[in-house]
C-alpha cells in the first residue's frame, strides 16, 4: 500500500493498494481528481508522469524528479519545488538567476520565492513586492525583465491551447 501523506499534518490524502510506487500512486489520485494540496512528495520520482490538472498548491516537490512530465493546467501554486528536476516537463517554465528561480505554469500562475500570483498581479505590482521583500532597484528591474518574458510564454500557452481545442 502507498499512501500519499500531507507535508505539514502528516494526514493521508491519498492511498493506494494497487500501486507499486509512488508515481503510480500519484497518477491514480490525479486521474480520480484526489485533492493534493500539501501533499509530501520530496524526492519522488515523477519522470514522464501525467499530471495534468493535479492540484499540488503548497505541495512538497523539493528534489522530485519530474522530467518530461507532463504538467498542463497543474497548480503548483506555493509548492516547494527546490531542486526539483523540471528538465522537459511540459508545460512548465523556470527561470532561473537571481535571489530566486521563478516557477510558471500554463495556468497562468507564477511563483517568485514564497509570492505566488497571476501574472496580471505580477506586471501590476511587483515594484512594490519587491521593495517589501528588500530587492534593489536593479534586482527590480531584471524580475521586470523576466516577468514581460513570462507574460509572453503563458501567452503563447494559451494561444496554442485554444488551437488545439478548435482542431
Amino acid at each position: 500500500m502507498i499512501e500519499i501523506l500531507d507535508r505539514f499534518t502528516r494526514a493521508v490524502l491519498y492511498s493506494s493498494a494497487t500501486a507499486n510506487d509512488i508515481a503510480t500512486a500519484v497518477a491514480e489520485a490525479v486521474k480520480s481528481r484526489a485533492y493534493l494540496s500539501g501533499a509530501y512528495l520530496s524526492g519522488a520520482n515523477l519522470s514522464r508522469a501525467d499530471l495534468s490538472g493535479a492540484y499540488l498548491s503548497r505541495a512538497d516537490l523539493s528534489g522530485a524528479y519530474l522530467s518530461g512530465a507532463y504538467l498542463s493546467r497543474a497548480d503548483l501554486s506555493g509548492a516547494y519545488l527546490s531542486g526539483a528536476d523540471l528538465s522537459g516537463a511540459q508545460h512548465v517554465l523556470r527561470i532561473s538567476g537571481g535571489r530566486h528561480d521563478i516557477v510558471v505554469s500554463d495556468t497562468g500562475m507564477v511563483s517568485i520565492g514564497c509570492h505566488d500570483y497571476p501574472i496580471e498581479r505580477w506586471l501590476a505590482s511587483y515594484k512594490v513586492i519587491g521593495q517589501a521583500e528588500n530587492y534593489g532597484p536593479e534586482e527590480i528591474e531584471d524580475y521586470a525583465d523576466r516577468l514581460k518574458l513570462v507574460a509572453n510564454w503563458i501567452s503563447r500557452q494559451k494561444a496554442h491551447t485554444d488551437q488545439e481545442k478548435t482542431a
